[in-house]
């Protein structure tokens, strides 16, 4: 009985584990969580700067592969941008929204979003604290796995 009992939580355990690694078994959000900015007024230039910080486990992951699940939030008038936020409510005029929580979409294929409907996303993670034109973070070579 010990046996029996003892394999069948064995199984199930490695059930559960391969199930974590099959899908990433790493929380990227939380990751993407470590960094640091201060923002400084730019006199030259009457506007505020980022110096952002990447830790160090940040580092390890850019040009790494990885999936992130969130919402899609379309950015511009004509959705020049996409872009994956962490969380379903999402504002950029309410304010005090971290910036570390959207993600900057390029899909390799144009992909149909339902902007009500989390979807899992797949690509090469690029951080990015030199091009204001460009969020923070880039998800590159980027495709849906759950989308139709």
């Amino acid at each position: 009985m010990k046996k029996t009992s003892l394999f069948i939580v064995i199984i199930t355990s490695l059930f559960f584990f391969s199930f974590a690694f099959y899908n990433g078994g790493t929380d990227y959000w939380e990751i993407l969580e470590k960094v640091k900015i201060k923002h400084k007024f730019n006199l030259e230039t009457e506007n505020f700067d980022s110096d952002i910080k990447f830790s160090n486990k940040l580092k390890k992951i850019d040009g790494q592969k990885i999936q992130l699940k969130g919402w899609i939030v379309p950015v511009g008038i004509y959705w020049e941008k996409v872009v994956l936020s962490k969380l379903e409510n999402f504002s950029f005029c309410c304010g005090g929204y971290d910036i570390y929580k959207l993600v900057e979409i390029e899909l390799v294929d144009s992909v149909e979003f339902q902007l009500d409907k989390a979807i899992t996303l797949e690509g090469d993670l690029k951080l990015n604290a030199d091009d204001p034109f460009k969020f923070m973070y880039v998800l590159e070579n980027a495709s849906c796995l759950d989308c139709e």
